[in-house]
């Protein structure tokens, strides 16, 4: 009979799928109850969710009979920590104490499990399902004032270059005897959760190397900011020229639009900044492979 030891090893791992999947129904669920009017955004975070588990399989430790007791200890620390989350207030974690109690038992099982590796690989899906679901609300208002006020900043300076009479202040924009508010319609925010999933499909596409892929990703944000300062100028500039037709609700849908096409135009035209190198071992045993390239799992 065959050793087939080598052909299980190099299958992917999907141990984790189920514990993420579970978290995933939990922070649906809270995220949905709390929504009000952005439900969408659940659906979003749950398609990043599913590609990041989905990606990450080629990346987990393979199936041992025993594993390390070097390899456990994050997960004695796990659970040494999740008991001290009774005793915070909830007020102080915004009500996640049994969420962060969730994620550090999930967390201590993967690490129990499999080690150390396929534990920290399942991290940032579980806290995107436990902690940034039920607070997308409170992610969606965070951002808001700051990329409205960025791009108001850029907005004026940028126009004030050529000696315009525009003024602003905080997010007001003031053209002669008119002022504009920039609301969350006009920052980018709406389309911002989408904006995430999209710039992930470019960085997965265009990057093997992690190192690459999370300085890529990191880029999103500035370029949102910038892609929206552009709309704001756009919008302003024919404001002076068309008067306040402007900010009827088609051209709100056009700009948006706008937005997001110049923002995946920028983060697929910044990939090239980051160009990948010859593949390391390392590198190849930690990317996806093809159908038709093997993998062989460490």
């Amino acid at each position: 009979m065959k050793n087939s030891s080598t052909a299980t090893d190099a299958k992917p791992s999907l141990f984790h799928l189920p514990v993420i999947g579970g978290a995933l129904l939990i922070g649906a669920i809270q995220g949905l109850r709390s929504a009000s009017g952005h439900w969408e955004n659940i659906l979003i975070i749950g398609a990043i969710i599913a590609l990041m588990s989905w990606d990450s399989r080629h990346r987990l430790s393979p199936n041992r009979e025993r594993v390390p007791a070097r390899a456990r200890l994050l997960a004695w620390v796990a659970l040494a920590l999740a008991p001290c989350f009774l005793l915070i207030p909830g007020a102080a974690v915004m009500d996640l104490n049994a969420n962060v109690i969730l994620l550090l038992l999930a967390f201590a099982f993967c690490a129990f499990q499999r080690g150390a590796r396929t534990a920290l690989w399942s991290l940032p899906p579980l806290l995107l399902a436990l902690v940034a679901m039920p607070l997308q609300e409170f992610i969606y208002l965070s951002f808001s004032y700051v990329l409205r006020l960025l791009s108001t900043i850029l907005c004026c300076e940028t126009i004030q270059l050529f000696n315009a009479s525009v003024s602003y202040h905080h997010t007001t924009i003031y053209v002669g005897d008119a002022s504009i508010a920039i609301t969350d319609a006009c920052s980018g925010i709406s389309q911002l959760f989408a904006l995430f999933l999209l710039s992930y499909l470019i960085v997965r596409r265009q990057h093997r190397q992690l190192r690459w892929a999370l300085l890529h990703y990191s880029l999103l944000l500035p370029v949102v900011t910038l892609a929206n300062a552009l709309r704001l100028i756009i919008t302003i500039v024919l404001f002076e020229r068309i008067g306040a037709v402007i900010f009827a609700d088609s051209f709100h849908v056009l700009f948006g639009l706008l937005l997001v096409v110049v923002t995946v135009v920028l983060m697929y035209a910044a990939g090239k900044l980051f160009p990948e190198q010859e593949s390391t071992p390392a590198d190849i045993a930690a990317c996806p492979e093809s159908p038709e390239s093997p993998h062989d799992a460490n």
